[in-house]
């Protein structure tokens, strides 16, 4: 079985009737399924390195974080999404591969123009490989959004590139994700927020004030009654 390349018109040999390939010819990556293949795109990152932190200072003030924070380090990996575009619909993304923050698995479509995937924007950077075929997306996509029918959907391969960074605050490490083209920050796990901490200390104080009440309670009868004795 052979497929045709949408970006370079050349036959493909397939060995499977479902799978992710490349192209031997111009090292475009495909998705295959049966007898139709999606070309997959890319983008190239335009966040710096020296934007990050600033970037995760923003994010951190939002959150009422305190953003003192030292960068740890950062590397890139290239990240699949399946990219859905619809009329009246804003363009979306679903992670076709685990991501490490849970609000990064489905977001919206990010500006800019993505070309086709090829090694000369990937460069050596890591690649992360698609998980999440091509229907099981289409039906993730269609339980959020019902009023969309599959034959009004345009469906690609979008990799984006990701900022995997790690940052220290107050001697704890933590870990976030940042879109290396929108500049938008995520993760799962942030620092303690002053209120949250202000709430915390508040707690302890409160349970503090109840034990002793407690303690009080009970050992005043027994003072009274070593006095009247």
């Amino acid at each position: 079985m052979q497929i045709r390349c949408t970006n370079c018109g050349a036959d493909i040999p397939l060995e499977r009737d479902s799978e992710f390939i490349s192209c031997p010819y111009c090292q475009a990556a495909l998705f295959v399924d049966a007898d139709k293949s999606i070309v997959n795109f890319c983008m190239a990152p335009t966040v710096k390195r020296e934007e990050l932190s600033p970037l995760l200072n923003r994010k951190l003030a939002a959150l009422e974080i305190a953003p003192e924070h030292e960068l740890d380090g950062a590397t890139v990996a290239y990240h699949p999404f399946w990219r859905f575009e619809s009329k009246g619909v804003h363009p979306r993304l679903i992670a076709a591969a685990e991501v490490e923050a849970d609000e990064m698995t489905e977001i919206p479509a990010v500006a800019g123009a993505p070309v086709a995937y090829s090694e000369t924007v990937v460069g050596d950077h890591r690649v992360v490989e698609p998980t999440l075929l091509h229907d099981e997306a289409v039906a993730e996509f269609q339980m959020s959004s019902p009023q969309v029918t599959v034959d009004d959907l345009q469906v690609t391969m979008l990799y984006l590139p990701v900022y995997h960074v790690q940052y220290n605050v107050e001697g704890n490490l933590y870990a976030a994700l940042i879109d290396a083209v929108s500049g938008a920050v995520y993760a799962d796990d942030w620092p303690p927020t002053a209120q949250r901490e202000k709430n915390k200390v508040l707690g302890m104080m409160a349970i503090g004030a109840v034990a002793a009440f407690v303690l009080e309670s009970a050992l005043i009868p027994y003072f009274w009654l070593l006095v009247l004795a």
